[in-house]
């Protein structure tokens, strides 16, 4: 069996957390096709969630201007950027028993609470899945935060055997390779490139990591996609002159499949195409052409004004299901939201460099 970060209720709804890749992008289509049976095994607090839907839909429009600001960016950025390099990136060091994780620059008394009662929670679903089917094997996948602990809870019980991923043959950093996608790798560059964290402090890229995802997706797919990876990765290492002759070469109107699959984008209500106009709004800013920059910085979001996200209703919400559902049919427009607060940003800016 494979357990996987969605709450039964939400699993049985078709929902998940767009920040799970690993669970909706990898485990779950390769358990269907190996015609494996999955679960939701996550737990949430259904009324902190409504709570969090009020909050976002109140705070859409409201005084964006004020809290974005270019150099706010880059400090959360570069405080984004070390947490990374802070944190284990290979797959012994996520999987070698007992080993520590780097404690969370922001988790304060009440998320680590939460987070307790969360993994608690967890802990019971797995053990009512696995008492069912006597004899069976769970395979949870879920973010490295809740491993240490859910290891511990579960080894207290006799009838469950906790085993890791180096006990079922030694499993290599190659053969986790081999089994890779070209979306896996597109998913994972995207995500090293344009995470507002790398995006706004792109001295925090991890270029060699990049370069390998690039050198393995180049050899087995093309598109407009994997051009505009490949030029912001040009952009990021310096060499802008070849980095705005690849942007150009991308329609306006291009898209790819995986950029939307990455979460934590100011970036990602736009598409390849519009995204390849932003970045080479940035290339501009470092030849110091401030107004070619404010030009596509205006460009760009002129084109969001004009595909602003439908309102959403404000209907009741009896079931968890309409909850949750309703707190995913808010993120379309905070992400629009905060997208244009930080196109305005980038354009402000650049009025304020031409004075």
């Amino acid at each position: 069996m494979v357990g996987v970060e969605s709450n039964p209720v939400w699993f049985a709804a078709d929902l998940f957390f767009s920040v799970t890749y690993e669970c909706q992008g990898v485990a779950i289509p390769w358990a269907v096709e190996k015609n494996l049976p999955v679960y939701g095994v996550d737990w949430q607090d259904y009324d902190e969630i409504l709570r969090d839907a009020q909050r976002r839909r109140r705070a859409l429009g409201e005084g964006t201007k004020a809290w974005v600001t270019k150099e706010a960016l880059r400090k959360a950025g570069r405080t984004d950027c070390m947490r990374r390099k802070a944190a284990p990136t290979t797959f012994d060091a996520w999987n070698t028993p007992g080993a520590p994780l780097p404690a969370s620059p922001t988790e304060t008394e009440d998320v680590a609470a939460l987070l307790e009662h969360r993994n608690t929670r967890i802990c019971e679903q797995c053990l009512v899945l696995l008492r069912r089917y006597p004899g069976s094997r769970l395979a949870v996948v879920m973010g490295a935060r809740h491993k240490p602990p859910l290891d511990g809870m579960l080894a207290e019980y006799d009838d469950v055997s906790v085993l890791q991923l180096t006990d079922l043959g030694g499993l290599s950093e190659e053969e986790i390779e081999a089994s890779w996608s070209v979306r896996d790798a597109l998913a994972c560059l995207m995500a090293e490139l344009d995470s507002d964290g790398p995006y706004f402090y792109p001295e925090g890229v991890n270029t060699t990591w990049a370069h390998e995802l690039l050198e393995f997706a180049s050899g087995r797919t093309d598109g407009a996609e994997i051009t505009y990876l490949a030029a912001r990765l040009l952009g990021v290492s310096g060499d802008v002159e070849a980095s705005q002759a690849m942007l150009q070469r991308i329609p306006q109107d291009a898209d790819g499949p995986t950029r939307h699959l990455v979460a934590g984008q100011w970036l990602q209500p736009l598409t390849i195409g519009q995204r390849a106009r932003v970045e080479q709004g940035r290339l501009s800013e470092m030849a110091s052409g401030a107004g070619q920059a404010r030009e596509h910085y205006e460009a760009v979001l002129q084109m969001l004004d004009d595909k602003e996200p439908a309102p959403v209703s404000a209907g009741p919400h009896e079931t968890s299901v309409d909850r949750i559902a309703a707190c995913m049919d808010y993120l379309p427009r905070a992400r629009h939201a905060r997208c244009k607060a930080v196109l305005e940003c980038l354009i402000r800016d650049q009025e304020q460099r031409a004075c």
